[in-house]
Formats: structure tokens, sequence, C-alpha cells
């Protein structure tokens, strides 16, 4: 039996009258662990997050159910879109509103590492992105 187990923290938008949810962390017991670079609980992707819930409530509703279907699904998931950048580092791609946001995270210690995450508006992916993603799942794997 699958249990997911999150801890939200409700948001009201004043503008909007929308109410979202901040995600403090997701734990999915049985599968998969999603923890947050450097250290499991925080880190640059939360504090994105965060902003994100307030700025732009339902984009970021829809980046929280792809995490969601990512811990519980794995990597061969269906239900959203990932791509394999080599390594051991992973992109998970959500378009929504014209935005491109971009996650980029790294399967290592038995947990899915959230690493870096953008906003893109062109195509290609920003080098210096790749490279700091890379140098933080190396960093993540060899603690």
């Amino acid at each position: 039996m699958l249990e997911i187990l999150y801890r939200v923290m409700p948001l009201m938008n004043s503008a909007t009258g929308f109410r979202a949810h901040r995600m403090l962390e997701v734990v999915v017991k049985g599968i998969t662990l999603i923890l947050y670079y450097p250290d499991g609980n925080q880190g640059p992707v939360k504090e994105y997050l965060s902003e994100l819930a307030k700025d732009r409530p339902k984009a970021f509703a829809r980046l929280v159910l792809d995490l969601e279907i990512l811990g519980a699904e794995g990597l061969r998931s269906r239900q959203i879109t990932i791509r394999p950048l080599g390594d051991k580092l992973w992109e998970l791609k959500r378009l929504y509103d014209g935005i491109q946001y971009r996650l980029f995270f790294g399967v290592g210690k038995g947990a899915i590492w959230l690493l870096h995450s953008i906003e893109k508006k062109s195509a290609k992916t920003p080098k210096d992105d790749l490279e700091l993603s890379r140098k933080r799942l190396k960093e993540v794997i060899n603690r």
C-alpha cells in the first residue's frame, strides 16, 4: 500500500481569492523519498516553490502535483514529462501559462534530490544551470 504524507500550509492570495498550499515537505513512504538540496529539508528549490506559491499559485499547484506523481510512480511515470540529462541527473518539465518551468533533480542515496529550478523562455537550457545541477548532485552523492 502506498502512503503519501505531506505537510502543507494554507495561503490565501488576496488578489485572486485563490487558495494555495505551500509545500513544506513531501515524503513518500514505501517508494521514493523526495528531498531538497543541500540537506533534505531546505534549499533553493524549496525557496523557489514557496515564492511560486505566493506569486503564481496555479503553476505551483501543478508543479507540486508533478512532484507527487514523481514520488509515487518514479522515473517511469507517463503522467509527467521528465527526461534524463545523464549521470543520474533528470529534468522535470512543466509548461503552464506560456512559461516553461524546469526542476532539475538527481537520483542518489535512495532518494530523489531537488537540485535546481529555472523558468525558461527559450528552447535551450542554459549551460550554467546544467553545470550547477551536476555540481550539486555530486555534492549529494559524495557525502
